[in-house]
């Protein structure tokens, strides 16, 4: 990637603003570094994908399902230092079908279930723009906000896609270039796509709520014999419970030596079964 630098007027003022490219299209290989993951990883049934079109763009395309629990087609970039530090906003030039997308951040060693996000509405048929700071990404799994640290900048190592709106159906979003620039946000810390009220009324789910969607979504998985999903759910839910200040001293100590037990595990479904352990253990003392 290379630092460059351009102009942007804001309210008739020029100002020199530093960015960085993460992702463009102008070139054939430019698309090795992404894949798809949809929900098939977690037992649903829809198709996602992307290619690179004549017009030197990613085509994120494919149809949405919601059935046997899934709902989500997604694509990213494979890990690579990114490093944002310094930087405050991305900016994705894409045209859509007016469907509502995510757009993902995640750091090294996050878990496959989980990332930082913020929306990015589109328009049908039509080219935008569209600048969102960095501060607004909000740390989610399982399609819900979960209590987080912001995003490390410095750790940065995939973008992505995510289309979750629970409307099944054909879909189309056109990327035409991502960067990351700096300099002052012209607007309020507000998502793309939300209003200051949605943001204040925002709320991680409580912990006991938190372990009942990850055991919702971990016992089939592991039933299916998708253990390696079933572990990085239950991961995340005991990452997250961990670091939640309402969440019992006693609980917080058991999440974090399963944690640290899990790791120390060969066996994948005894993975599973050591963080399914303290999550059940977490939720009879909350």
């Amino acid at each position: 990637m290379t630092l460059v630098t351009m102009a942007l007027a804001t309210a008739g003022i020029a100002a020199a603003v530093e960015t960085k490219v993460l992702a463009s299209f102008e070139t054939p290989d430019s698309v090795r570094a992404w894949r798809s993951v949809n929900d098939g990883v977690m037992g649903g049934v829809s198709e996602g994908g992307f290619k690179r079109t004549d017009a030197k763009t990613l085509l994120f395309s494919g149809t949405l399902s919601l059935e046997n629990n899934g709902g989500f087609a997604s694509i990213r970039t494979e890990p690579r230092a990114m490093d944002l530090t310094g930087l405050s906003a991305l900016v994705v030039k894409a045209r859509g079908d007016g469907r509502t997308y995510w757009i993902d951040l995640r750091v090294a060693r996050q878990q496959m279930a989980s990332s930082y996000r913020a929306e990015l509405p589109t328009v049908k048929g039509e080219w935008r723009e569209v600048r969102i700071p960095l501060r607004d990404f909000q740390f989610q799994s399982f399609g819900r906000r979960l209590a987080a640290d912001p995003v490390n900048l410095a750790t940065v190592n995939s973008v992505g896609f995510t289309l979750a709106d629970k409307k099944a159906g054909p879909f189309e979003l056109e990327i035409e270039s991502i960067k990351a620039v700096a300099g002052e946000d012209p607007k309020p810390a507000v998502t793309a796509g939300q209003t200051a009220v949605d943001v204040a009324v925002a709320k991680p789910l409580a912990p006991r709520a938190l372990i009942e969607l990850a055991i919702d979504r971990g016992v089939p998985l592991f039933n299916a014999d998708q253990l390696a999903a079933c572990v990085a759910v239950y991961e995340v839910a005991c990452e997250s419970l961990r670091a939640r200040p309402e969440v019992a001293e006693a609980s917080r100590q058991d999440l974090e030596r399963a944690l640290q037990d899990m790791r120390a595990e060969k066996s994948v479904r005894e993975k599973a079964w050591i963080l399914r352990r303290s999550l059940d253990r977490t939720f009879a003392r909350e």
